[in-house]
């Protein structure tokens, strides 16, 4: 998995796919903060690469089977930014219980 995959899975979640909303750079920071997200709920998602495992700092660093958790969790951020619109609040809620990285239950 590359961060480009990561976000093309994330544009087309937006449905975005040409970048006018949600640039890139934009979705990259987001990315980002899903990996520590992703890292600090769940570590063995990150690939082993040493006695000591720290958090990722790139998604090369994060397994595979966690790239679909990681779009839909940045796609909840972007779409967190519009907040006042009732629609993208719900979907991105929606998105942030598929990711599995959303609020903790306390």
């Amino acid at each position: 998995m590359t961060k480009s995959d990561v976000v093309q899975d994330t544009q087309k979640l937006l449905n975005d796919e040409q970048g006018v909303r949600w640039d890139a750079t934009r979705i990259e920071a987001y990315i980002l903060e899903g990996i520590r997200v992703l890292y600090a709920r769940k570590p063995h998602a990150a690939y082993v690469t040493a006695v000591v495992v720290t958090c990722p700092s790139d998604v090369s660093g994060i397994r595979d089977e966690y790239r679909t958790a990681l779009a839909q969790y940045t796609a909840a951020r972007c779409l967190m930014e519009d907040s006042a619109d009732a629609n993208n609040t719900a979907l991105a809620g929606q998105y942030l219980a598929l990711s599995g990285l959303g609020p903790m239950a306390g």
